[in-house]
């Protein structure tokens, strides 16, 4: 699901804003149509429309809503699709991180196996899979993360919550280590250091390396205390 989402990912981004305001006014115009009693329907000139008004202009969006609807499926069923450093740099910028050109292309190279510049499927599905095994906090994880985060995100908010984390986490995790994961996440009281229950991807990011950090920190640890046993 993510690997597609983020294939095309400017493109089909642009093809969404024209997208949403023809689905809102689409449900606006549905809700008069079932309640005219409720409501006055107005044109684009602010006149008051007639229910066939009304009836011709929903054909007109459901036309055009179908074709910008085909428009992103065919993105997403091609067999050859990939992830761009535009397609990277325009998700991101959606989640709230703005990075720069360089910063992008270093966050694709880090994962391209056959340096094509982008990100095919098999080397999305190898980064994700060595970041899952990786138990030293060694293997490149920028692009991890954001993978991460948006499969957490299932409804594409922009912010994951504790109930959406849990899933993914317990069947990560499993039952025994769910709560301590959820916490480095959210905190002792799982309510985020704003309180507010939800984690923005920069909160998400924080989260996440100063739970690396701790792990690092605790490997090194317990290799000094190797040594030390292995000298005796």
């Amino acid at each position: 699901r993510v690997f597609t989402t983020m294939c095309n990912f400017q493109a089909k981004s642009k093809l969404v804003a024209r997208l949403t305001p023809k689905r809102e006014r689409r449900d606006k115009l549905l809700a008069y149509r079932k309640s005219p009693e409720t409501a006055v329907a107005l044109n684009a000139q602010q006149e008051k429309m007639s229910m066939s008004d009304v009836t011709h202009e929903l054909e007109t969006l459901k036309r055009e809503i179908v074709a910008i609807e085909k428009e992103i499926a065919t993105y997403d069923s091609d067999p050859n699709r990939k992830i761009r450093s535009a397609d990277l740099s325009e998700c991101l910028r959606k989640l709230g991180k703005a990075c720069t050109r360089k910063e992008v292309e270093e966050l694709i190279w880090e994962v391209d196996e056959n340096l094509d510049g982008f990100v095919d499927w098999d080397e999305f599905k190898l980064t994700y899979q060595r970041n899952l095994a990786d138990a030293t906090g060694l293997e490149p994880c920028q692009l991890f993360n954001v993978v991460q985060f948006m499969l957490y995100d299932k409804d594409g908010s922009g912010k994951v919550t504790v109930d959406e984390t849990m899933h993914m986490l317990y069947t990560r995790y499993g039952r025994d280590k769910l709560e301590g994961q959820m916490k480095l996440l959210f905190g002792e009281d799982l309510a985020t250091e704003d309180g507010d229950g939800e984690l923005s991807f920069s909160e998400y990011l924080a989260a996440i390396c100063s739970k690396n950090r701790r792990q690092f920190s605790q490997g090194s640890s317990e290799d000094a205390r190797a040594a030390v046993r292995n000298k005796k």
